[in-house]
């Protein structure tokens, strides 16, 4: 199934408040998403227990300004599942965990592409993975990369402020930050590749860190 989000001044798929929970998107195409200045979202949800699952999300918000639109937005909502997904092309987070008090987010096996594709400039615009509200979230077996040169604020994984947060098994390449674990507390990223970032691996302002066995060298 198709969703072409030409001339759809909204988020293309919308799912309202924590009443509405158990819900599974499976092999969708989502394209085109409009831009509106302030954020359109191929999937935007507030439940419990979503699934976003073996879909293909790509071209959204093509040429905004700014970051504010992004691929799969979750907020709120405990125990949702992103996995399987092909995520390419947005002006912000191809994945993005933030805001009210999600819990327990799985992201797993995704392929995350060309996200931050904006025109603003700053530190922070735009990830593969953002995992920063709540707590109890894992991404793991998922790589992130951009195909040409990284915008400025590109990161793969972000956990920025997050806390008890959990990356494993991940490759992130091509990054200005690979692995982003600025001012989170309790995180543990393990048994990652991240390779040919401008910095693999930054951990400033982090607490109760668990940093292991990431390799940040060309592993072929």
């Amino acid at each position: 199934f198709v969703l072409d989000g030409t001339g759809v001044l909204a988020n293309n798929v919308f799912v309202l408040s924590t009443s509405n929970s158990d819900i599974t998107f499976d092999d969708l195409e989502i394209k085109d998403v409009e831009d509106s200045g302030t954020g359109f979202q191929a999937i935007y949800s507030e439940g419990n227990r979503v699934t976003v699952q073996n879909c293909y999300i790509h071209d959204v918000a093509v040429g905004a300004a700014e970051h504010f639109a992004h691929c799969v937005y979750i907020q709120d909502g405990a125990d949702c599942i992103v996995q399987d997904n092909i995520l390419d092309n947005c002006p912000g987070y191809t994945i993005q965990i933030f805001g009210g008090n999600p819990t327990n987010a799985i992201v797993r096996r995704n392929r995350c592409t060309d996200y931050a594709n904006n025109s603003e400039t700053g530190n922070f615009v735009g990830a593969g993975i953002l995992m920063r509200s709540g707590s109890g979230h894992v991404a793991y077996n998922n790589i992130c990369y951009q195909t040409g040169t990284p915008k400025a604020g590109a990161y793969g994984i972000s956990m920025q402020s997050g806390s008890n947060m959990s990356a494993f098994h991940n490759t992130v390449y091509n990054n200005i930050r690979g692995l982003n674990c600025q001012n989170s507390t309790d995180c543990d990223i393990r048994n990652n590749i991240a390779y040919n970032n401008t910095t693999d691996i930054f951990t400033t302002g982090a607490t109760g860190l668990t940093n292991a066995n990431n390799r940040t060298t060309d592993q072929i």
